[in-house]
């Protein structure tokens, strides 16, 4: 271990020479030796010295204590005084320095070593100590939570950098201060200010933690929401001498937990509004298949042929109904977009392909308006990254309105335009077009502007669906529009590359085949707990008479019928009292002798996610009410190869 070294300030050589024995028998290493005070400020900053023993009474202008006055400045070092003068005027300026001894001439070498050894000793104490303070003046400066102390009180004795941030008082103003005028808290609830918390930290015994949410009053009148806790800060006997507040701004949570309620009341409401629109689609397909079931029996009924008039009644029956099951679709798919629950499979579609379908599909309609259609030669290669299915339904609305909406004889011209990166589609039709007003309101739901007025029918949301499923294609569309002349619909999609695609959609083909009496009996079973929707489908299928129906109205009495007769179809609605559709087939797959039965669903339940599940519990098809009966009959058709329809 290294001697520790003591500077030796003497104007006597012979005292100093003296000193600097003895220092060394002691056990110490003298550093260096001065004769005047400055000389010592001179030497002592420059040179590694542990302890300094200082005459008070030195030759030239400055003294013993002045030369330690100016040495602390700088420089951290230990000063003991050694000296003969004992009198109060000297004794207090000595005082005044802060000295770490005070050695009296003449002395034993015993007093010299106790005074040295307790210099060092207090110096490196004070030193760990300033070293801490200096830690936790910079951890305190740097943390973003804010520290507050006080004692008994309730003077603030500390304040960090961001307890100043926060209350707006700076250290100066604050230190000395009551305590609940620079930290003033007001309960969020009740809206009153909080009890002293000096008075409540002293008394507790423990660290507590106010009960959110609390408002911290800055100085400038504003609240900010804060977490805090606080403790009291005790001495080694355990008594209270003060409390230490730590807090920090509570925006952000609040902010975060108020967003998290806020998505989680939205996830609510659209699970409730989702429910809600299934059970209503439910209820309101189950009527209409009655009702369209039966008027459309009625039109293709050539035993008892009703008569113009009546004709004329029912067709105002039916087109009423498809009316209302267009506008039940058309609320749906909108509600499945908002919500995000109707995933697109982006991926290169062919232009010249899906607009070709398209207009195939629109031609007996724009024959029926009078309207033509004019379609520029798309490029074979052309693609959009789009999904096919959705670009298709775009496109087919935006077509059919342009049809629709154009006037007697006018055309509807398609255009478009292909740069690097999109390719913009343009639908222009020769109508009335849109006044300024009429064009801001284009796209907002159950708004037709004035259309309703008109013969053309229409739920006024095509068009909100159509901008929807192009914005969630990454897509735009726009319309341009002048009064008297017409309007254009700009559809711009992004460019893809030439890739295989899936084919859109193929027109099927409608209306029952004429029955075959050389072929044998079909045996169905319906299972359907209403009576009005088993009445309908027992008249439709009388249309076959080789064919014979059994009607089950649970799914119990179904399954015993299932497992006694083995019919050649099963169809089944889904929700069923007692035992579901699902039960029904889950349990016809499960019995080796009903297992290869060909069943399918015929329910209200037409939502995306319900006709998956359907398809996933091992129906061989999923049929939505209200049934369409021409297709019926073609499935009919197809699951019973040997059995003419």
């Amino acid at each position: 271990m290294s001697k520790k070294r003591i500077f030796i300030v003497e104007d006597e050589a012979i005292i100093a020479a003296d000193l600097a024995h003895r220092i060394e028998q002691l056990g110490f290493e003298v550093a260096g030796m001065a004769d005047t005070g400055l000389r010592a400020l001179e030497v002592i900053p420059q040179s590694a010295v542990d302890a300094v023993l200082m005459d008070i009474v030195l030759k030239g202008p400055m003294d013993g204590i002045e030369a330690t006055l100016e040495l602390c400045k700088r420089c951290d070092v230990p000063v003991i005084y050694v000296t003969s003068h004992t009198d109060n005027r000297t004794m207090q300026a000595a005082v005044g320095t802060d000295p770490y001894g005070y050695v009296l001439k003449p002395f034993h070498d015993r007093e010299l070593e106790v005074a040295i050894r307790i210099a060092l000793h207090r110096h490196g104490t004070e030193s760990k100590l300033r070293r801490l303070e200096r830690w936790m003046s910079t951890l305190l400066a740097s943390i973003g939570d804010g520290v507050i102390a006080a004692d008994t009180e309730g003077r603030v004795t500390l304040l960090n950098a961001a307890a100043q941030r926060m209350t707006g008082w700076s250290d100066d103003e604050a230190l000395g201060r009551r305590f609940d005028e620079v930290f003033h808290l007001i309960d969020a609830h009740r809206k009153r200010p909080m009890e002293s918390l000096p008075t409540a930290g002293v008394e507790t015994q423990a660290e507590l933690e106010f009960e959110a949410p609390v408002l911290l009053q800055r100085r400038s009148g504003e609240p900010l929401p804060i977490d805090d806790s606080f403790a009291p800060i005790r001495d080694d006997a355990g008594r209270s001498v003060g409390v230490v507040l730590v807090f920090r701004d509570a925006s952000q949570r609040l902010s975060n937990e108020q967003l998290r309620r806020e998505k989680l009341a939205a996830e609510l409401a659209s699970e409730q509004k989702s429910h809600f629109l299934s059970r209503v689609s439910h209820e309101l397909r189950t009527p209409l298949n009655a009702i369209i079931g039966f008027t459309q029996l009625l039109q293709q009924d050539t035993a008892s042929p009703l008569n113009a008039a009546q004709r004329k009644r029912v067709g105002l029956v039916n087109t009423a109904s498809q009316h209302l099951l267009s506008l039940i679709n058309d609320v749906l798919d909108l509600s499945r977009i908002e919500q995000g629950s109707r995933p697109l499979q982006l991926m290169p579609v062919s232009l010249h392909r899906v607009m070709g379908e398209v207009v195939e599909l629109l031609c007996s309609e724009a024959m029926s308006y009078e309207v033509q259609i004019l379609v520029p030669s798309l490029p074979a290669g052309l693609h959009v990254q789009a999904d096919e299915r959705a670009l298709g339904q775009v496109l087919l609305n935006l077509l059919s309105n342009g049809v629709k909406y154009n006037r007697r004889g006018g055309t509807l011209a398609l255009d478009f335009t292909a740069d690097a990166n999109q390719v913009e589609i343009g639908v222009r039709d020769q109508g009335l077009g849109l006044t300024p007003l009429e064009l801001s309101q284009l796209f907002q739901p159950f708004n037709r502007l004035n259309a309703e007025k008109s013969r053309v029918s229409g739920s006024g949301l095509g068009l909100v669906i159509a901008k929807a499923l192009t914005d969630s294609m990454a897509g735009t569309l726009s319309a341009t529009s002048e009064p008297k002349l017409g309007t254009r619909f700009a559809l711009r999609l992004p460019l893809a590359a030439s890739a295989q695609s899936t084919i859109f959609a193929e027109p099927r083909q409608t209306g029952p085949q004429a029955a075959n009496d050389a072929h044998p009996t079909a045996t169905l079973l319906y299972i359907e707990d209403d009576p009005i929707n088993a009445l309908l489908l027992s008249e439709a299928l009388k249309r076959v008479p080789q064919w014979r129906v059994i009607l089950a109205d649970n799914g119990e009495a179904g399954l015993d019928i299932a497992r006694r007769v083995l019919p050649d179809l099963i169809i089944t609605d889904i929700n069923l009292p007692g035992m579901s559709g699902h039960d029904v087939i889950r349990a016809l797959r499960t019995d080796a002798k009903t297992a290869a039965l060909r069943c399918v669903a015929l329910s209200a339940d037409a939502l995306p996610e319900q006709i998956k599940a359907g398809t996933e519990s091992g129906f061989d098809g999923y049929w939505t009410k209200p049934i369409d009966l021409s297709y019926m009959f073609e499935c009919l058709a197809q699951w019973l190869p040997d059995r003419k329809v």
